[in-house]
């Protein structure tokens, strides 16, 4: 089958939506299909044709006659648009939660400008095309499609897949991380990744470990993206952005996420597969696939502020003390993602293309 899909960026960058579109074209080729990828930025991959210019579509779509199209960020019209990162209509919703007072109304009035009308009014459009199909990486994400106006009997949705072989439980260069991040053998290292940190909440995370410092010293904040907090309690630790993410997983305890919005967040995925225990928003979309107190914990970001505070910093306690607990649901995470292999994932995706081909035909 001739396939071509479009997106913004196509290049290996190490982890991301960047790597998820490579990792899947490349998977697709191997199993005999035809790839060809139009982009903004591309760079040259074994197997797969690229094309430069997402303004060329509609040229490209003539010259190469795919017998499905496929659109990885909203670009045009497609006959699949893969959802990775929701809709945005819908995000800006969701994401005002993250600010309050002022700062709340002043976000509110920039998401009416005529930047964030385009982007909207230009996914609506493609969103109720009735002959295109969606998937979206996950029910909360699918959610979004049917408020967008997509045709409910024309969603799919596929969660992320991760690469197990690469996120394993294997200890890896844990004890010399752990010594350049500074932490003793008896600290508990909590992650934290983001690189908004606003949206992905490090303000309550920030506020709970302050509590924790005089109680339980040992508790550490390790905070990893392309930003430092401007300030950060003494038990917090900014690691920069990590050159091997399966080391600084295997270097931690806990993953942290309380987000306020993610579609389907690929750190969770890759931290259950790297075996540890996570603690995550009811808005992170990888939380569909939790069982709270199973695999993994899955805690409100909304509501009243102290329950949410007091419920995410019992849950810290609790994790932070029992080191036994951690080593169980990290063991039973790393078995759920292996349901999740990315292999598997090409398998449902190609198995979905396969279909709507024939549909189409």
């Amino acid at each position: 089958m001739r396939l071509l899909l479009y997106t913004r960026i196509f290049r290996l960058a190490g982890s991301g939506a960047e790597d998820y579109a490579v990792r899947l074209c490349q998977g697709l080729a191997s199993r005999g299909h035809e790839l060809h990828v139009v982009a903004d930025e591309v760079s040259n991959v074994p197997s797969i044709t690229t094309h430069t210019g997402t303004d060329n579509i509609e040229k490209i779509k003539y010259q190469v006659k795919p017998d499905l199209t496929i659109d990885w960020a909203f670009i045009a019209p497609a006959d699949i648009h893969r959802m990775g990162s929701g809709v945005h209509a819908e995000f800006m919703k969701y994401s005002l939660d993250a600010y309050s007072g002022f700062a709340r109304i002043y976000k509110k009035f920039r998401y009416q400008n005529k930047q964030h009308r385009q982007i909207s009014s230009r996914q609506h459009r493609l969103l109720t095309n009735p002959a295109a199909w969606f998937l979206p990486n996950s029910s909360f994400c699918a959610g979004q499609a049917r408020a967008g106006g997509a045709n409910p009997e024309r969603i799919i949705t596929l969660h992320n897949g991760v690469d197990t072989k690469r996120f394993t439980a294997e200890t890896g260069n844990r004890s010399k991380l752990r010594t350049e991040w500074g932490l003793g053998d008896n600290d508990v290292a909590f992650l934290f990744i983001a690189h908004n940190l606003r949206l992905k909440n490090y303000s309550l995370l920030a506020k709970i470990f302050k509590q924790l410092e005089a109680s339980q010293p040992d508790f550490k904040l390790l905070i990893a993206g392309k930003h430092a907090p401007r300030s950060m309690p003494e038990n917090c630790r900014y690691i920069g952005k990590p050159a091997d993410m399966p080391d600084a997983y295997h270097a931690a305890d806990v993953l942290l996420h309380p987000t306020y919005y993610d579609s389907c967040a690929n750190v969770v995925l890759e931290a259950m597969s790297s075996g540890l225990s996570v603690a995550v928003s009811n808005r992170c979309g990888a939380d569909e696939l939790i069982e709270h107190g199973k695999n993994g914990f899955v805690l409100p970001v909304t509501g009243e502020h102290h329950l949410v505070t007091e419920s995410w910093l019992s849950l810290i306690q609790q994790l932070g003390s029992d080191a036994q607990q951690r080593k169980f649901i990290g063991s039973r995470a790393r078995k759920l993602m292996l349901q999740h292999d990315f292999d598997a994932y090409i398998d449902r995706f190609e198995s979905i293309l396969l279909q709507l081909a024939d549909d189409k035909q």
